[in-house]
């Protein structure tokens, strides 16, 4: 999946997101697609998954700091985008998704971040 893929889709959603909030979002995308490039070429649902997971473990990783209320938000709002990619695809789409994001994932954020 293409960073550009990612932000037509992204640009598509109604209504659109603060744009503090999309600001962030679009960082976060930025990030995993860097990173995942090398390795595999996601669909937009788990792509957008995987930049949910990054950006809340930031927001762990500082939640002493309120400017972790953005990553948090932004986090929220990722795994939502997620959710809504996987349900246009249809079929078993949305459980692959909740299955590959859900609480095993999380729960590992939490003991993976002091």
């Amino acid at each position: 999946m293409s960073i550009t893929e990612l932000h037509a889709w992204l640009d598509a959603r109604v209504p659109a997101p603060p744009r503090a909030l999309r600001e962030r979002i679009n960082r976060a995308v930025a990030d995993t697609t860097a990173a995942a490039s090398s390795h595999h070429d996601a669909g937009i649902a788990s792509s957008l998954g995987e930049a949910a997971l990054a950006t809340l473990a930031v927001a762990i990783a500082h939640c002493d700091n309120r400017a972790s209320a953005m990553d948090l938000l932004a986090a929220d709002a990722l795994m939502t985008y997620a959710m809504e990619a996987a349900a246009e695809q249809g079929g078993d789409a949305v459980l692959a998704v909740a299955d590959a994001f859900g609480n095993h994932r999380l729960a590992s954020l939490a003991t993976e971040t002091p």
